[in-house]
């Protein structure tokens, strides 16, 4: 299967990720050290089983909250949206201008 890149305004970005819920979906960001991180995550849950956290709400339009889907390191993480290059859902790619 061939992946679509269309490239997004960053504005655009934050809705879109916050209405994915319940959809798997990967981004690829800048980490504080200047190195780029991809994974695996997701929106809307509520509360995973065995990590002893709930759900956050995202703290400010500038970071997004999502659960990391890595088997037992998965957890809540904070995506810097500032700092987002990509993100990949349902076989399309979108590139960040």
């Amino acid at each position: 299967m061939t992946t679509q890149t269309q490239t997004i305004a960053r504005t655009k970005v934050f809705p879109i990720i916050r209405n994915l819920r319940g959809v798997i979906y990967s981004v690829t960001f800048t980490k504080k050290d200047g190195s780029t991180r991809t994974m695996s995550c997701m929106n809307g849950v509520r509360q995973a089983a065995g990590t002893g956290y709930s759900h956050t709400k995202d703290v400010s339009r500038n970071n997004i909250t999502v659960f990391e889907m890595a088997g037992s390191r998965s957890h809540y993480k904070a995506v810097p949206l500032d700092r987002l290059i990509s993100f990949k859902v349902y076989g399309q790619e979108f590139t960040i201008n």
